[in-house]
């Protein structure tokens, strides 16, 4: 390893402890590698006209941006989650400041009130950087890496859908916002409600720095509010000049 390497390492290791992405400009070169599979503008397109597989590219690089994905109608809305309170508190909105002790203990120590983050209307999941939401769906994570493997049809199909989803849960130590103190373990966590089962998505795996970014390449399933139901396999997080925060999802609507 070059000492420049070296240097870096250290110089980021502690974000790195932490599964924090904040070191990506010095370390993208390093041990990133862009895959061809990569988002070239956001937006929707259809990917597997046969195969009714459409893709979506979404910039998730802001930690402070949540972009709503309204698959029915085939749009996206970006939300820019407020800093400030400007009328009564709803009681829970806001980021919460963790002093973060490894590897994984965290010790409250204030909460910045908002507002609530603006949800447009409409909408069936929410990407904010690398962590997935639902619009009161639940999901669930199949054994399947293609979506052109999955039944279509009849009793393996059905079966399917009845396995046990998983609803979002609220978390105050989830989501990433601030993390202007990262090199004191001092951390601001969005409070939001995310879906654990989607967000496995993405792993980082930091046992053996550098770190690397893993995707779990499992098809999921999104089962929504209205019954309906959609298979999501997450198939980049880097555009095609390697710059990461840049998800590429293929999914079929309606399942």
């Amino acid at each position: 390893m070059s000492a420049r390497r070296r240097l870096l390492s250290l110089l980021c290791l502690p974000m790195l402890l932490l599964g924090v992405s904040a070191c990506e400009g010095i370390l993208s070169g390093i041990y990133d590698h862009p895959s061809t599979v990569g988002a070239t503008h956001e937006g929707f397109a259809t990917h597997d006209a046969e195969r009714r597989i459409e893709r979506l590219y979404v910039d998730v690089v802001s930690y402070k941006d949540w972009v709503y994905v309204d698959l029915h109608r085939r749009r996206t809305e970006r939300t820019v989650a407020p800093s400030t309170l400007t009328g009564a508190w709803d009681g829970r909105s806001g980021v919460s400041y963790h002093q973060v002790e490894l590897p994984s203990t965290f010790h409250f120590r204030e909460l910045l009130k908002t507002d609530s983050i603006a949800a447009p209307a409409e909408w069936d999941l929410v990407l904010h950087h690398y962590d997935v939401g639902t619009h009161s769906g639940a999901a669930f994570e199949t054994s399947f890496t293609r979506l052109e493997d999955l039944p279509r049809e009849g009793a393996d199909r059905t079966a399917l859908l009845r396995s046990a989803f998983v609803a979002d849960t609220w978390s105050e130590h989830r989501c990433y916002e601030d993390l202007t103190g990262i090199y004191n373990y001092y951390i601001g966590y969005r409070n939001a409600r995310t879906n654990e089962v989607l967000s496995r998505w993405m792993d980082m795996n930091v046992s053996n720095p550098p770190p690397t970014y893993a995707m779990s390449g499992r098809v999921y399933l999104l089962r929504m509010a209205d019954g309906t139901h959609a298979a999501l396999l997450f198939r980049n997080y880097m555009n095609a000049a390697g710059a990461k925060g840049f998800v590429t999802l293929d999914y079929i609507y309606p399942y």
